[in-house]
């Protein structure tokens, strides 16, 4: 004889041997599901979008790196001097040139940092000034240098 315990509520008595499979006289508790959004608003693929730039644009980069050129896109996205979505200003004309690359490839092969570098900034940013970037110092007044990108603002 088995006896089982649900829901701290009445217990329940089964013989062993039986056959059928121990039965819970009372049904589940009722849960409430809170949904997170750890997108903010954003779409699941504006963010494979942004984790594939940053991966070929600052792929080695330590994550302070990585988190500068999420910070880049959404800081454009929020700026109505640019286009107000993720994907269009990533295709924006001339502004990222691995665009077509980030659209091609396949969210698995894009390693976790460069989604880490992306989620993390989607809420609290490490620079809320930072809007251009690349190797030398070209549009924009100068911010600063950091690994192996300089940063301009507006």
């Amino acid at each position: 004889m088995l006896t089982l315990l649900c829901n701290n509520v009445t217990p329940t008595t089964i013989t062993e041997g039986e056959g059928q499979p121990p039965v819970c006289d009372s049904p589940p508790p009722v849960v409430e599901v809170q949904h997170i959004d750890l997108f903010c608003g954003y779409e699941e693929s504006d963010i494979d979008l942004m984790a594939a730039v940053v991966f070929y644009e600052a792929g080695n980069q330590d994550m302070l790196g990585k988190q500068l050129v999420a910070d880049t896109i959404l800081n454009r996205v929020d700026s109505p001097c640019f286009p107000n979505t993720i994907k269009e200003v990533i295709d924006q004309k001339g502004q990222f040139h691995t665009a077509r690359k980030a659209h091609k490839i396949a969210p698995v092969n894009i390693p976790i940092d460069c989604y880490g570098a992306v989620i993390s900034q989607l809420e609290v940013r490490e620079n809320y000034e930072v809007m251009y970037f690349s190797r030398g110092y070209g549009c924009g007044k100068r911010l600063f240098k950091y690994g192996d990108h300089c940063f301009s603002g507006l």
